[in-house]
């Protein structure tokens, strides 16, 4: 059901930029951030013939699941796109700008986030920052074994 919600999407994320599914080898593993209240976010990432495969979830200090979401890092055409999956919606962000293992993908249509950048800092550490206009969200991830 998921590839059915994709196909229309494709259009959207056709560019001449291409990157090739190992320079995104840096998402690959466990990461877990947690902030300064004690809530706690894993991402999984798993390569796959197609990209990745993506989970995130934070759990509160309290024990409880406050947000989950599925997320997929495929090429569309000539263009990889990070697809968020949350509940019944389906959004694409097309990668922007991939340079020194900084990732900006950028869906401008949408209302929070309209760009998500991945900082591959190292080999143990992810930065993630997400944002528009008038806010921006900020994570340090660890590598998890």
């Amino acid at each position: 059901m998921k590839k059915l919600l994709l196909i229309p999407f494709t259009f959207f994320c056709l560019s001449a930029y291409c990157q090739n599914k190992n320079t995104f080898d840096c998402f690959a593993g466990k990461w877990i951030s947690i902030d300064k209240d004690g809530n706690k976010t894993t991402e999984i990432w798993k390569q796959n013939n197609m990209g990745f495969d993506g989970f995130s979830q934070t759990i509160s200090n309290k024990n409880e699941i406050v947000f989950s979401e599925t997320l997929y890092l495929q090429q569309f055409g000539n263009h990889w796109c990070y697809v968020a999956s949350l509940k019944n919606s389906v959004t694409l962000f097309k990668l922007k700008e991939a340079n020194n293992n900084v990732f900006v993908f950028e869906n401008k249509e949408h209302d929070f986030p309209q760009f998500i950048e991945y900082n591959c800092a190292s080999k143990d550490t992810i930065k993630v920052k997400i944002g528009n206009s008038k806010k921006n969200e900020n994570w340090m991830y660890i590598k998890s074994n």
